[in-house]
């Protein structure tokens, strides 16, 4: 993912946070799990699966 513009960060300057849960809401999904791959404080990896790089734990999550 590429960083934010100069641009981008400008026209955010004086707006509000929002959090995940209003995010979602707006979009009318009201009933919502968020699963995470570590904690606040940890860093998750990716695992080259095949021929290609994925997340670990979505990737052993479906299976």
């Amino acid at each position: 993912m590429p960083l934010p513009t100069i641009a981008a960060y400008e026209a955010l300057q004086g707006t509000a946070p929002r959090s995940l849960s209003t995010a979602l809401t707006e979009k009318g999904i009201t009933h919502h799990i968020l699963w995470a791959a570590c904690r606040d404080n940890q860093v998750s990896a990716d695992a080259r699966i095949g021929n290609s790089w994925h997340g670990a734990f979505p990737t052993t999550s479906v299976k």
